[in-house]
């Protein structure tokens, strides 16, 4: 079984630095590991990612020494096998409301007698054929990782009990979900919610529990460590975001993020919704982000036709190929 190097850096009272990931590429969890981070939040709820693909995932996260979480659409045993028998070594679970969310997680999670999940021979495991059984399911149950996501005003209410629970590792205060709930959607800094995931936060820290936090300014995340935070991330797309912006404004001698505010006007009325179908459909991504490419680094006027790509593409009938275009002002 794969040491878990998350869980040895705060062992050691050191922070383990994660990023996260929206989409089920190898390579980039491979590349992540290169950089330097510690561990990789999969986003198995929002994100794009296959059982096939957590299985190269997994195999590419140990060439690059990075350790795979995966946030789990709902708190399914089985889908949480599955996570865990691909190689995957931490599971997060959404919208935990009660302590028996998580005891029901630890309970997939873990091997008995701290769980009920079943044995195999598994490819973390080596299919059964190297290692011995008991000892492996030892270490497994030593390196595996269940993480609580509490995103609801009862989760809050419960966290206390939440807290007691064996086997759980750490906690994670949703505050984009948290603030919808509470009546504040798209507001995750509104005072209310801050006040609330303070106390939360608080409660975390002076546990027996680690707190992991998300949050994309290297200076404030110094802050959330110092103050108690043990898993600390950003996501893979603030990163790009932030380097993209620093590097056209430096290169093109102007202020790109105020630039790239100004809206865009299009030739149809249906394009408003343009980018969101094609994600969902089996329109190749890579045409998506040429299109935006083109579209943020030209600085002119720029039009484009889907039509004779989307034919190739295997773009379903029931949506139009579009016409648009962008002004870069």
């Amino acid at each position: 079984m794969r040491k878990n190097k998350v869980k040895e850096k705060i062992s050691r009272g050191e922070p383990a630095i994660g990023i996260g990931l929206l989409w089920g590429s190898p390579d980039l969890v491979e590349f992540c590991g290169y950089l330097g981070f510690d561990w990789i939040w999969l986003d198995g709820e929002h994100g794009r990612f296959s059982p096939y693909s957590l299985w190269d995932i997994a195999r590419a996260s140990e060439v690059g020494d990075i350790i795979p979480i995966i946030r789990a659409p709902r708190n399914d045993p089985k889908l949480l096998l599955g996570y865990l028998e691909a190689g995957i070594m931490g599971v997060i679970i959404p919208h935990v409301r009660t302590k028996e969310d998580v005891v029901k997680a630890v309970h997939a999670a873990k091997y008995p007698p701290l769980g009920k999940r079943g044995s195999g021979a598994i490819r973390p495991a080596k299919y059964g054929l190297f290692s011995d059984q008991k000892d492996y399911f030892n270490k497994a149950n030593e390196e595996t990782m269940v993480i609580a996501l509490v995103e609801d005003p009862v989760g809050i209410e419960n966290l206390a009990e939440i807290l007691l629970v064996e086997g759980l590792d750490a906690v994670v205060i949703g505050y984009s979900d948290l603030s919808m709930s509470m009546g504040h959607p798209g507001e995750p800094e509104h005072p209310d919610v801050r006040k609330v995931g303070k106390k939360a936060r608080e409660m975390i820290v002076t546990s027996d529990k680690w707190l992991q936090e998300t949050i994309q300014d290297p200076n404030n995340a110094r802050k959330a460590v110092e103050t108690g935070a043990n898993l600390v991330r950003c996501s893979l797309t603030s990163l790009l975001r932030t380097g993209a912006q620093e590097y056209l404004e430096k290169a093109r001698g102007y202020n790109y993020s105020a630039r790239a505010k100004t809206p865009i006007k299009y030739t149809t009325g249906r394009a408003c919704s343009f980018y969101f179908p094609l994600w969902k459909t089996t329109f190749p991504s890579m045409i998506v982000v040429k299109i935006l490419i083109l579209w943020i680094s030209s600085g002119l006027h720029v039009r484009m036709s889907l039509s004779s790509i989307a034919k190739s593409a295997n773009f379903p009938d029931s949506i139009e190929p579009l016409m648009f275009s962008s002004w870069v002002m």
